[in-house]
């Protein structure tokens, strides 16, 4: 709604003035220059928190390996907040409720970010990082059990599935103008 109203903010102002609007105890008018900069200023803070909620829920989109992403972007708002003096008493409260959901990652939002090919166990170790520096928490003891479970969970998938991938087919060759584009590419290093 803050984001709506804004570009409307001259507008709204002059109507309630001429309106006879709304005042507040000593008389002036509620809308003044300062009372929009309070509303762009939580406009601000809030938007991180609206692209978030879009972004993860998504129906026919995995989100789950972006959990992460958006925990370390929630964070980085936070902190950087936390000393602003119109949203201090705000943020404070926030960050206690964020530490206490989010300071013991789920296992599940590792394994998602870890199985993304774009996040790998590197990744993982370099977002747990700037998380960890960010809300000062070691999570390096957290990263080696995750670690830990990410292996054990995929020798039982390989124990049960092993046999399923002997038994596939060999791969056919590229031939043609399939192997000719790629040799293209990669220059004949294939």
């Amino acid at each position: 709604m803050l984001k709506v109203v804004l570009p409307y903010k001259d507008l709204l102002t002059v109507f309630l003035q001429t309106r006879n609007g709304p005042k507040n105890s000593d008389g002036q008018p509620i809308l003044t220059d300062h009372t929009w900069h309070i509303v762009e200023r939580f406009n601000q803070f809030l938007e991180t928190f609206h692209d978030c909620t879009l972004l993860l829920s998504q129906v026919y989109y995995p989100t789950a390996n972006l959990i992460l992403h958006n925990i370390l972007e929630i964070a980085t708002l936070l902190k950087e907040y936390e000393n602003d003096d119109l949203l201090m008493p705000v943020v404070f409260n926030m960050k206690q409720k964020y530490l206490k959901y989010w300071k013991d990652i789920p296992m599940l939002y590792p394994f998602a970010f870890i199985l993304d090919p774009r996040g790998k166990l590197r990744g993982f170790l370099d977002i747990l990082s700037l998380i960890g520096d960010i809300i000062n928490v070691d999570y390096s003891t957290y990263y080696a059990d995750v670690k830990t479970k990410f292996y054990e969970v995929f020798r039982k998938y390989e124990l049960k599935f092993q046999g399923d991938r002997l038994q596939r087919p060999p791969p056919v060759p590229a031939a043609g103008k399939k192997k000719l584009q790629w040799s293209r590419i990669w220059g004949g290093h294939l």
